[in-house]
């Protein structure tokens, strides 16, 4: 759940700085765009939708397996009316709120043995 918050942050961010989000993102989400249009969105699975958090998983050096992607889709899904909030809040000029990071748990951390 931390993964896919960290990314919902990562866009809200971008949105209240007025700025793009990173090359990596765009990448991610063009992917996701072109599966969603070549494929009835009805079949674009959970797992589908997690591929934007691929930059959060190379930051964090994981390498997830397809149930983890399954679990961040879910997560991604799960934060949707939260990110739906905030982002109104952003269009109304409001900065100071900020619902997602307040129940977002903090992005994992990469244990070397």
């Amino acid at each position: 759940m931390g993964i896919a918050g960290q990314v919902l942050l990562d866009v809200r961010d971008a949105a209240a700085d007025q700025r793009l989000m990173s090359d990596v993102y765009g990448r991610c989400v063009v992917a996701l765009t072109i599966k969603i249009k070549t494929e009835e969105i009805i079949s674009v699975s959970d797992a589908d939708f997690a591929v934007i958090g691929r930059p959060v998983l190379d930051q964090l050096q994981i390498q997830p397996s397809p149930g983890d992607f399954a679990v961040i889709g879910a997560a991604l899904m799960a934060y949707r009316p939260v990110m739906r909030a905030d982002m109104e809040e952003l269009a109304d000029m409001n900065f100071r709120s900020l619902a997602l990071a307040t129940i977002a748990p903090p992005l994992p951390t990469r244990q070397i043995t």
